[in-house]
């Protein structure tokens, strides 16, 4: 399972903590919807996190932690939470800000599911090889993979990524891969940087809206430390909570520890197979 991490600690900064606001949303703040008027939860919040990281009181909950997505079935995914609170998950009603356009998501729950399109494993072989009129011609082959791409992107000073033409072969099964170039040669940041997301991998931590959609059906697992996703029609790939822009205001973001009234933070994850069977077991 690979996830977005939105929490601390993790593995790469385990002396750390923090507080989740994501739920504290203030549409109609006079400073802007990111500053929110709502001070007292988060100073209670982050009182929390010190106590339960910082003092190790072990009684302390400072909110539930997303542990893995699970297939538990062809179309349904099975989410599972550590530090559930006493008594564990509840789901409760979205409030969203309408001031703000949300793409295809319709706010009803906090959650996504995406399902790839059949035959999106576009062939590479397809690709040819251009550049943007603004960087100038970096010299590249007329033919190339994507691999040999990234390769040439890596090797070349000026260039800064790469994209395509459209999102699929044309007609005549060659289209044109465009590299970004810095004016004046500059080193290049990130050499890594690709922005072949929508074209192979429809599901990515990058992804916006395209193939994302949220489940028909979400339901609390026993004992409130799960949460299914189920009624999808596919096979999905990547899961993700509270991802848009403004995903909720004020005490609305959908699933809350029952007796704490704490929500998770949001998370983006892909969906385990291997976990499959394990999963079957303890549910």
């Amino acid at each position: 399972m690979v996830s977005a991490r939105g929490y601390l600690p993790n593995d790469l900064m385990p002396n750390t903590f923090l507080a989740t606001t994501v739920d504290l949303g203030d549409a109609l703040s006079p400073f802007g919807s990111v500053h929110t008027r709502h001070k007292i939860e988060v100073g209670e919040r982050l009182a929390l996190a010190a106590l339960k990281h910082a003092y190790n009181e072990s009684s302390v909950y400072a909110g539930p932690v997303f542990a893995s997505a699970a297939a538990t079935t062809a179309g349904s995914v099975t989410l599972h939470f550590n530090d559930t609170g006493s008594k564990g998950l509840q789901l409760r009603p979205m409030v969203i800000n309408t001031n703000h356009s949300q793409g295809n998501w319709s706010g009803k729950t906090p959650f996504e599911v995406c399902i790839p399109p059949s035959g999106d494993a576009r062939p590479i072989s397809c690709l040819g090889a251009g550049a943007l009129a603004a960087g100038g011609d970096l010299g590249a082959p007329r033919n190339m993979t994507i691999a040999a791409a990234t390769e040439f992107c890596a090797a070349n000073a000026s260039c800064t990524g790469f994209t395509t033409q459209a999102s699929g072969c044309g007609a005549s099964g060659v289209q044109k891969v465009y590299f970004k170039s810095q004016p004046g040669g500059k080193p290049n940041v990130d050499k890594r940087w690709v922005s072949f997301g929508k074209e192979l991998e429809p599901c990515s931590v990058l992804s916006r809206y395209d193939h994302w959609s949220a489940p028909p059906t979400v339901t609390l697992g026993r004992g409130g430390k799960t949460i299914v996703l189920s009624g999808m029609a596919g096979k999905v790939a990547a899961v993700r909570m509270a991802w848009r822009a403004y995903p909720c205001e004020h005490l609305g973001c959908g699933v809350y520890s029952a007796a704490e009234n704490l929500p998770p933070a949001p998370f983006w994850a892909t969906v385990s197979e291997a976990a499959r069977e394990a999963t079957q077991r303890e549910e």
